[in-house]
């Protein structure tokens, strides 16, 4: 473990070097060696709906039992993910991923919603799939909370698919 953050240590450090995809792909890379360090393989099972090619990216949507499926998710859906606004003041994991367009959401802050879900809508029509965790918490997955709307309202927006 201690290997895989040095090395996304080394990805922050190299990600102001790299152009946008390049960015994203230090993100897919170092999100791979934290699941593996942590003993954890992601297995990818087709869907039977394929993503659209054309027109604004999907907006993916997900809820989350721990900090280990928002890696699994990096590593297998391009694009953005919106986090809480905290994660982008760790140090290591928060710096790289405010290099990459990570959106960080303070949800604590309504009054800051509403641009939020603007700068996810851009995205979407710019091409960008962006994921969403709208429970807005970690659960022990047995049953779902409550879903927060306003990420949906970016995709009617963007005339996006979910």
């Amino acid at each position: 473990m201690t290997g895989a953050l040095a090395g996304a240590g080394v990805a922050a450090l190299r990600a102001p070097l790299a152009g946008t995809r390049g960015r994203r792909r230090l993100v897919v890379c170092a999100a791979a060696r934290l699941l593996t360090a942590a003993g954890v393989r992601v297995e990818v099972h087709a869907s039977p709906v394929a993503w659209p090619r054309t027109g604004p990216a999907p907006l993916v949507v997900a809820n989350h039992v721990s900090w280990l499926d928002g890696l699994a998710l990096l590593t297998v859906v391009p694009g953005v993910p919106v986090a809480k606004r905290e994660i982008g003041d760790w140090p290591v994991v928060g710096r790289l991923l405010r290099r990459t367009g990570v959106v960080l959401v303070e949800r604590g802050r309504l009054r800051a919603l509403p641009g939020t879900v603007a700068e996810v809508a851009d995205l979407l029509r710019a091409g960008t799939p962006v994921t969403v965790h709208p429970e807005g918490t970690t659960s022990c997955g047995v049953e779902l909370g409550r879903f927060r709307p306003a990420f949906f309202q970016a995709a009617v927006d963007a005339a996006a698919p979910v």
